[in-house]
C-alpha cells in the first residue's frame, strides 16, 4: 500500500506527499517532457495545494464528494490547482475510488492539455495508480493525522501564541 501525508502550508495550500515524495515533484517528473516540447519547461508540476477547507476533513472533497467548482465534471476530483489560486486555472484532477478497504487514485488528467485541447495531449500513463489503506488515508485527512508546516498554525489561525507581547503585524484597524 502507497501512504499519504498531508501537510498545512502557510502560502501554498495543503502539500501532498505520497510515499515520502510532493505529489507536485511526482507530477512534474511526468509532465516535463510534454511542457519542453512545448517550449515551456516552467509549466511542468507547477501547482499549488488547495486551501485546507476544499481538501481536509470534515471536508468530504477528496472522499468521494469533490466540491463542484474543484471537479471537472466527468468524475475527476481536482488535487492540485494553479499557483494563482484561481479554481479551473490550471487543475490537476484524479479519479478517486472510494472502497470499503481502500482508496485509489488513478488517471490523473490535466484538462488544458487534454485531447480536444489545441496543444498537444499530455498523458499521464507513466503516473502510477496510488493505493491507500482507507483508515490511513483517512487518519491522514483528519485534524490529528495531518501535520502543519513549521511556523504554520495548525488550525488556520494566527501562527503566534496568544498573550505574545511582541508588536503583531496585519491590516491596520478600521474604526
Amino acid at each position: 500500500m502507497d501512504t499519504i501525508t498531508f501537510i498545512e502550508t502557510k502560502d501554498a495550500g495543503v502539500q501532498i506527499i505520497i510515499n515520502g515524495r510532493d505529489l507536485r515533484d511526482i507530477v512534474r517528473t511526468v509532465e516535463q517532457p510534454f511542457a519542453t516540447r512545448e517550449g515551456s519547461p516552467q509549466i511542468a508540476g507547477a501547482y499549488s495545494g488547495l486551501p485546507p477547507e476544499v481538501v481536509l476533513l470534515p471536508s468530504h472533497h477528496l472522499m468521494g464528494d469533490p466540491k463542484p467548482v474543484y471537479s471537472d465534471g466527468n468524475g475527476r476530483t481536482q488535487v492540485l490547482e494553479c499557483e494563482c489560486g484561481e479554481p479551473g486555472c490550471w487543475p490537476l484532477t484524479v479519479r478517486i475510488d472510494i472502497g470499503s478497504r481502500e482508496v485509489v487514485w488513478r488517471d490523473f488528467h490535466q484538462p488544458h492539455r487534454g485531447a480536444h485541447s489545441k496543444r498537444a495531449e499530455w498523458r499521464y500513463d507513466a503516473m502510477p495508480q496510488f493505493r491507500f489503506e482507507r483508515q490511513s488515508y483517512e487518519h491522514a485527512l483528519s485534524a490529528s493525522g495531518r501535520r502543519a508546516e513549521p511556523g504554520a498554525s495548525p488550525n488556520g489561525g494566527p501562527a503566534r501564541r496568544a498573550g505574545n507581547s511582541e508588536p503583531s503585524e496585519g491590516p491596520p484597524s478600521v474604526s
